[in-house]
């Protein structure tokens, strides 16, 4: 089975508060983005990398991939106005030979390569596969003036992550829906699910967190 992995660094991390985005800031040593570089490249079923960036940095990209991705295949994209834009045109970027795609967020540079790996065999036997951490503590539905609605069982809640990984054509078709959707859609999985897409789900953990703020940064040097 060949995968693509489709690398989304496409935002300039305004939340961050940094002139230099996210996934090129330093992680104890290497670049953010180089992480999950690193991390693709050690699972035998990617042949190739389709790393997505901000328009400006593709030069500074190409550096870093040439870096660390071992000989593996790469292109350099530039990302698109949205999350949902940058995945697109990643998409169409990746080999048609390779039935299957994994979308993952460059800013979670603690991705493992075994958490990779089983969402790829997942997705190859039933569609569709999430990388998601299950819900620990007790989940409240407030309303609008936070008020406690009700409560629901925690142990059937999970917070999705990345990778997302998908069949190339069912990716696409998901993404052919209008600009407003895509946007909406926070992650791959729910287009999916809209298209009837059965999609599992694989444990994650506090590794694979998301970079959003640079205590998040901080947080991922103690435990990376």
């Amino acid at each position: 089975m060949k995968v693509s992995a489709l690398i989304a660094a496409g935002g300039r991390g305004e939340r961050f508060g940094k002139e230099r985005p996210k996934q090129f800031q330093y992680l104890k040593g290497k670049p953010v983005v180089a992480w999950s570089i690193e991390a693709f490249r050690s699972v035998p079923y990617i042949k190739e990398l389709v790393i997505v960036v901000p328009s400006d940095w593709e030069e500074e990209a190409e550096r870093i991939a040439e870096e660390f991705s071992d000989g593996l295949k790469y292109k350099i994209v530039t990302g698109g106005s949205s999350r949902a834009q940058s995945v697109l045109n990643g998409l169409k970027m990746v080999n048609e030979d390779y039935e299957f795609v994994a979308v993952h967020d460059a800013a979670r540079p603690g991705i493992y390569p075994s958490q990779i790996e089983a969402a790829i065999l997942l997705a190859r036997d039933i569609g569709a596969c999430v990388v998601a951490t299950p819900v620990v503590d007790t989940v409240k539905i407030v309303d609008s003036s936070r008020l406690i609605i009700k409560t629901i069982p925690r142990d059937q809640v999970y917070l999705a992550q990345t990778p997302q990984v998908a069949r190339r054509e069912d990716l696409l078709k998901a993404f052919s829906k209008d600009e407003t959707t895509l946007i909406q859609a926070t992650d791959e999985a729910t287009l999916l699910e809209e298209l009837g897409v059965p999609v599992g789900v694989v444990d994650g953990g506090i590794n694979n967190l998301k970079i959003t703020r640079l205590e998040d940064l901080k947080f991922l040097e103690q435990i990376l």
